[in-house]
């Protein structure tokens, strides 16, 4: 395979510019005003060349378990204010912040461990390993200490 480390240089009308010359004038505008593409579109560029699908399973799995686990981080952050405001809430009510911690090994951690799985079974080195590594480790991070913090607060002040 083909390893991809080129630099993607586009010009500021959005034409890449990777099989011109560095000084060529743009044929589509006929301009020179390059640019470094923004982050998705170096993504969405990643994801057309990368050839292999479970590399790119897993990359939509990494993209799921982040949205999860930023869902599961403001679960918690929101059952805690919610049980630290007055009034009744009811008998049961303090199970609530046993969910974010359930769903985070339930479900995250088994998404996290076959994202990894997945996405290191191929020989092929693609960016979208390091995305998908990124962003399972924001999905797994960011819940832990979103229900560390709610518990310390708890503590702190009862």
């Amino acid at each position: 395979m083909v390893e991809q480390n080129r630099k993607v240089i586009q010009c500021q009308c959005g034409y890449d510019r990777s099989g011109l010359d560095e000084n060529a004038l743009c044929p589509e505008c006929g301009l020179l005003k390059l640019m470094s593409p923004k982050w998705h579109k170096r993504v969405r560029l990643d994801w057309r060349h990368c050839h292999s699908r479970c590399i790119k399973t897993g990359f939509v799995l990494a993209i799921v378990s982040c949205a999860l686990g930023l869902a599961n981080a403001a679960i918690a952050i929101y059952s805690t204010i919610y049980l630290m405001t007055p009034g009744f809430k009811g008998g049961t009510a303090g199970f609530i912040l046993f969910f974010p911690p359930a769903v985070w090994i339930v479900i995250q951690l088994p998404i996290a461990f076959l994202t990894l799985i997945v996405t290191n079974f191929p020989a092929e080195k693609t960016k979208l390993k390091r995305y998908s590594g990124l962003l399972i480790t924001i999905s797994l991070c960011i819940p832990v200490i979103a229900i560390v913090l709610s518990f310390v607060l708890v503590l702190g002040l009862d």
